[in-house]
């Protein structure tokens, strides 16, 4: 049986291989927008701003599960 790596949040135990496909999806939906957004020929900046805000977060946030994950698995190897 493959090992799942877990993450506890709260009082919760989440997947990380769940969470990480959840933010890869939001990271293709928020590059997505971006790239609509850019192209409209009137810009809204302020929603463009918080896209952008929203992708640099998730992108933080898939980078330190990534590292999280690489750690744990040297430690119980």
């Amino acid at each position: 049986m493959p090992h799942c790596q877990t993450l506890v949040i709260g009082d919760q135990r989440v997947q990380i291989a769940s969470i990480t496909q959840t933010l890869h999806d939001e990271i293709f939906f928020l590059q997505d927008r971006i790239a609509l957004l850019k192209r409209q020929s009137v810009e809204n900046s302020g929603v463009l701003i918080t896209y952008q805000d929203l992708l640099e977060s998730r992108i933080s946030v898939l980078h330190w599960l990534n590292n999280y994950s690489s750690g744990a698995e040297q430690v119980t190897h």
